[in-house]
């Protein structure tokens, strides 16, 4: 069986760049951002107007609509924050990875349950 030549990977070594010379001069290609921003206006007004249009218009496309809301309040006052509830007791906690803690850690650890303790 003959020996393949073909080269898998990088062809080139570790920290060496795939592209040295980088691109040619006189090469400069519009990005898709640069683009979105021409044509939307240096405020987006035309895409948010258009959204608004999408959230509140006369159409029977709900997806659409409740998306379009989503991305307008998002965008307008930020995503709604999440709340998280952590349950348990101390009891769940395995004696044996408390031995091979440190001193250090656990005192970290009786702060942070003195912490919690606290706030309840």
């Amino acid at each position: 069986m003959p020996e393949s030549t073909t080269t898998w990977g990088r062809p080139f070594q570790p920290g060496q760049s795939g592209n040295p010379k980088g691109r040619p001069p006189g090469h400069h290609a519009e990005t898709v951002s640069t683009y979105v921003r021409e044509v939307g206006g240096p405020d987006g007004k035309l895409y948010v107007d258009k959204l608004h249009e999408i959230a509140t218009g006369a159409h029977r496309d709900t997806k659409a609509r409740l998306r379009a809301l989503e991305v307008l309040l998002d965008r307008g006052w930020g995503k709604a924050l999440e709340s998280l509830n952590i349950s348990g007791s101390l009891t769940t906690l395995d004696p044996a990875k408390l031995a091979r803690l440190s001193d250090a850690e656990l005192e970290q650890a009786a702060a942070l349950v003195a912490k919690l303790a606290a706030e309840e």
